[in-house]
Formats: structure tokens, C-alpha cells, sequence
């Protein structure tokens, strides 16, 4: 029968072999040694170092507080983004027994984020400036509502009610309801009737100083 540490060198060759070779496992011993190593590559470490005592302490006392697992976000001196997640194992008395511990490349992951980050920038493209010539009333409402969407919350997390009426706050500061056809833009965006709409506005007014009384009249 396999003990403790052959069974968590079992594991961290399957997870290597899932995860590939940007994927480092390492397994710590008793004596917090090295005794199993794959995709040493990804942090630099080697068969047989000895974890530092002050590391060990710092990684226990945090494991300790969360069901003996430990995830951290660093990076190398040379600029390499590394996720490590490692995994206390202790004995029947409390004692430390073992370490597994996994550690994913995640450079060209973040790479790969910041280039789709710079390709869905709209920001260049979005100066007020070029509208400010030929707009009309139904550029400017949807020029304002979609940047209290931007400020508030995106389209697709509009779910919650909370975040709605502080929309429609925004949008009431604004004095977009006062502007010709708001209302039903706001409501297509917000997927809510206008009854619904008006209910809103009551709550929202009934909390601030109304611009208007609500009703109908304001579409």
C-alpha cells in the first residue's frame, strides 16, 4: 500500500500530464524537501531544495485558515505571470506531513488578454467631438445613456433591479427623460415596460429632489 507522499507523486504527475508543459508540479516532503519535480522549467526549482523555513511558516499559517490550501498570483524577476496553488496535508495530531503543489505559466494567457483588451477599445473612437457636428436628440440620448452604462454597469449584467434604478438615477440626473423618445430607448436597453419604468422613477424621486413629477408626459 502507497503512502502519503507516493500517492501526492501519483497526483502531481497526472495533474503535469493534464496540464501540460506549462504546468509545474511539486510535491514537498516532511522535511519540506523536494521529492518530486515536473516542468521544473516554470519556477526554477530543483530536486532535493529545501523550502525556507520563514516561506513555510507564512504558507502553513494561510493554509491553516483555509482548509489547508494556499492560491497565489506572482511573478518572476524576469516578468512571467505564475498562478501556484499548494495544498497542505497534515496527520491525525495537526502536524504538517506533505505539500502538493501546482503552478501554472500564465504569461502568454495574460498576453493574450491584454491583446483582446487593446482590439475592444472603443475609446479612440468615441470622442464626443466627432458628434458634436449633425447630432440630433436621439445621437445625444444614446450618446448619455451609454456612458451611465459604462459608468453604472455593462448591458449584459443588468439582471439585478439595484443596478437599474442606479441607471435610471444617473439618467434622471442627467435630464434624459425630459429629451423626446428617451423613454422607450431606455426601456428597449434596460428591457423593462414603461410602467415598470415610471415605478422606478417614483422610487428613485421619492429618495432626491424630482426634476419633474412622473407620468407619461415625459415621453
Amino acid at each position: 500500500m502507497e503512502n502519503l507522499e507516493q500517492s501526492l507523486i501519483r497526483i502531481a504527475k497526472a495533474i503535469a500530464l493534464s496540464r501540460g508543459k506549462n504546468c509545474e508540479t511539486v510535491v514537498h516532503n516532511k522535511q519540506r524537501t523536494i521529492c518530486f519535480i515536473q516542468n521544473g522549467h516554470v519556477s526554477n526549482r530543483r530536486l532535493g531544495s529545501v523550502m525556507d523555513r520563514q516561506v513555510f511558516e507564512y504558507l502553513d499559517e494561510r493554509a491553516r485558515e483555509n482548509d489547508g490550501i494556499v492560491v497565489r498570483l506572482t511573478r518572476k524577476p524576469t516578468g512571467e505571470m505564475l498562478k501556484s496553488t499548494t495544498v497542505f496535508f497534515y496527520g491525525p495530531d495537526g502536524e504538517y506531513e506533505a505539500m502538493l503543489c501546482f503552478t501554472l505559466d500564465l504569461t502568454a494567457v495574460n498576453q493574450a488578454r491584454n491583446m483582446l483588451d487593446a482590439l475592444m477599445d472603443l475609446e479612440p473612437f468615441e470622442d464626443r467631438e466627432n458628434f458634436s457636428t449633425n447630432m440630433n436628440l436621439v445621437d445625444y440620448t444614446h450618446l448619455v445613456i451609454s456612458d451611465i452604462i459604462k459608468e453604472v454597469g455593462k448591458p449584459s449584467t443588468l439582471g439585478a433591479k439595484e443596478i437599474k434604478l442606479r441607471i435610471l438615477s444617473k439618467l434622471d440626473e442627467k435630464g434624459v427623460f425630459l429629451l423626446k423618445d428617451s423613454v422607450p430607448q431606455v426601456c428597449d436597453l434596460l428591457s423593462i415596460s414603461q410602467a415598470t419604468l415610471y415605478n422606478y422613477l417614483r422610487e428613485i424621486r421619492s429618495k432626491n429632489t424630482p426634476l419633474l413629477p412622473v407620468t407619461p408626459s415625459l415621453k
